[in-house]
Formats: structure tokens, C-alpha cells, sequence
């Protein structure tokens, strides 16, 4: 059984045959099965995420535990730590788009990172910080925001860092944290370390709470989050940027816990290649939380 999804308390995943939902630490078999089919996945996640809704509130985090400076290994991950500035302010007049329906794809895994240990990089490490298996990332230093940018850069995908991919997939559980004043925002984004220019793709605290896509730090598209929304829980975030060819842009999909909220496109900027992930916090005093993040070809 191959795991799609990891909550709080529940995971899903499948096989040739079904899909499950199954109480974490336990067997597949102790879940509930759905069929291999489209239909069959929409079951399998309305039936996660009801039962990680009805989950009681998370317990406070335990105290750090260790910076990546003291990581006991090496992992292929390459991590650093930066700033591209992203402006929550001004959101009102933005076009807002809003998709349909959940969806499951994805082609080839170049990375995937959980976080259960310190991944090796470079960087303002006192930003982030690992607490019981997720990422946590602060702004400090007197800074507004901070960005932590992930890419698989060793055999056997270095043709990534080498050319970059035309089309990047990026997905990761996502949660607001510390203090959420009008200017907090967290999520995740496409990246070209080399020219330090991407996508970032966050849930802003604003009132009501809202969803916006950034160009190089200026907002591009935005769609306010649906009614009672709640902003202090994990979910799960997948970008998709797609560059296209002869002057067509680049293609920007934002899904948030399956559903489709934002899909636009950039014809004002040349982003070609992107190859890295990055995980973006706004706002003095706000805390990101990560966990399971992948990267893959659409």
C-alpha cells in the first residue's frame, strides 16, 4: 500500500486495487477501503478529511530540538535560507479565481522530505527550527518574511540543477502558526535558486482569509477562502508551474486539500526554468509549519 497522504491522525493511500483511510500506526487493513477509480479517490479524501477535521486540537509543540547545523547525516537535499519580498497589503482588486473539484496526479518523484531529521544547507539557520518531525520557519533579525528553498541537486536528478524543469510540481502540508496579524501569510512556491525569482503561492491572514499567487513578489492572482475557513490548520498545499513555449506564459495552479483555487497565467515574466521548492513565511512574530514535502514532474 503506497501512502498518498499522512495527517494528524489518519493516513491514505492505495494499491492497484483500492484506496484506504486508515488510523496512523495502524494497517491499511484497520481502514476503510474505497475503489481504484476517480470516484474512488474523492471518496477516499472527503473520508480523510472529515476524519482529520473531527480530530481534537493538537497539543502545543514540544520544546526545539535541533537546528540544521546539527544534523547527524547528510540527506539529498540541498536547504537555504533567503528572502524574496512578498506584500500582503493591497490585495483588494485583484481578479479572484476559483476552480473545481478535487484532483490526484503527478509524475516522477525528484524529492520528498519529512523532516523527521535536519537536512544539510546553508543559511540563516536561527529562522527555522525542527519540532516533532515538521519544519518550523520564523522571520527574524528584524525581517518580514523568510524563505527556505528545497531542490534535489545529487545523482540522479542533477539534470535538475543543471537546466531546471519547464514544468514543476511541489506539494507540502502547510500550517499557520504564532502570531497572525493582517500581514501573516504561509505556503510554497516554484523557484530558480540561480536567479532567485519564482512563484510563491500562500494563505494570507487577511479578513476574510485569502489565497494569493506572487510573481517576484508582486501579487498576481488572488481567491478568498471559503466561509469559516480555518487558517490555524495543516493543509495540504500543490503548485503547479508550468512554463510554455512561443511567448504563452507560464500556466499557475494553486490546490488547497485536493480542491483546485487558483489557476492563471504570467505572460509578463520569462520564468523558463524552475529548479527548487521554496516554503515562504510573511509577517513579524508568524510561524510556518512544513511537512512532507515533494517534488515531481506534472
Amino acid at each position: 500500500m503506497t501512502v498518498d497522504r499522512t495527517g494528524r491522525g489518519y493516513q491514505l493511500g492505495h494499491d492497484e486495487r483500492e484506496y484506504r483511510v486508515w488510523p496512523s500506526g495502524g494497517p491499511p487493513s484497520a481502514g476503510r477501503a474505497f475503489p481504484n477509480t476517480a470516484e474512488g479517490w474523492q471518496q477516499a479524501w472527503k473520508e480523510f478529511e472529515v476524519l482529520e477535521a473531527n480530530l481534537p486540537p493538537a497539543p502545543p509543540p514540544p520544546v526545539r530540538t535541533r537546528k540544521p547545523g546539527r544534523a547527524r547525516r547528510r540527506k539529498r537535499v540541498l536547504l537555504t535560507v533567503g528572502i524574496l519580498v512578498v506584500a500582503i497589503a493591497g490585495l483588494v482588486g485583484l481578479v479572484q479565481l476559483v476552480g473545481a473539484g478535487p484532483g490526484k496526479s503527478g509524475g516522477r518523484v525528484l524529492l520528498t522530505e519529512d523532516f523527521s531529521e535536519a537536512v544539510s544547507g546553508s543559511g540563516d539557520i536561527d529562522q527555522i527550527e525542527y519540532v516533532d518531525g515538521t519544519l518550523h520557519v520564523t522571520p527574524t533579525g528584524g525581517e518580514s518574511e523568510a524563505t527556505v528553498t528545497l531542490s534535489a541537486c545529487e545523482s540522479p536528478f542533477i539534470g535538475l540543477c543543471d537546466t531546471g524543469k519547464a514544468a514543476l510540481r511541489v506539494s507540502a502540508d502547510v500550517q499557520l502558526s504564532g502570531q497572525r496579524g493582517s500581514e501573516a501569510a504561509v505556503g510554497i512556491g516554484c523557484a530558480n535558486r540561480d536567479s532567485d525569482i519564482g512563484y510563491a503561492f500562500v494563505l494570507a491572514a487577511t479578513n476574510p482569509p485569502q489565497f494569493v499567487v506572487y510573481a517576484d513578489g508582486d501579487a498576481l492572482a488572488t481567491a478568498v477562502a471559503p466561509a469559516g475557513f480555518p487558517i490555524d490548520r495543516r493543509h495540504r498545499f500543490e503548485v503547479q508551474c508550468l512554463s510554455g513555449s512561443g511567448g504563452s506564459g507560464t500556466t499557475l495552479v494553486l490546490d488547497v486539500d485536493g480542491d483546485e483555487v487558483i489557476r492563471a497565467t504570467d505572460t509578463s515574466r520569462d520564468h523558463t526554468f524552475f529548479d527548487a521548492m521554496a516554503l515562504v513565511v510573511v509577517g513579524a512574530g508568524t510561524v510556518g509549519v512544513f511537512d512532507n514535502a515533494v517534488i515531481q514532474e506534472p
